[in-house]
């Protein structure tokens, strides 16, 4: 499949984002360490929303996001300072 990059969007994420960050950080890391989503999984999912809703109003955390051909929110990129 051949992208065209006029059909790539990115934006800078906002608080509305924080469930689809939360998701795939989730996504990542469970996959990463072949982990099954269980109880630390809703701890960290937990710490993850009380970490983004601090860290993003207060641009300790930039993340963009982007999306293909109008399917919302398809990779994300992000920063920490």
């Amino acid at each position: 499949m051949e992208i065209e990059n006029d059909k790539i969007n990115y934006r800078r994420a906002n608080i509305d984002d924080i469930d689809f960050l939360i998701d795939y950080r989730v996504r990542f890391l469970n996959e990463l360490y072949n982990h099954p989503e269980d109880n630390e999984t809703e701890i960290l999912r937990k710490s993850l929303r009380k970490y983004f809703s601090e860290a993003i109003p207060s641009n300790d955390f930039m993340v963009q996001v982007g999306w293909f051909c109008c399917k919302y929110r398809q990779g994300m990129g992000d920063l920490n300072l």
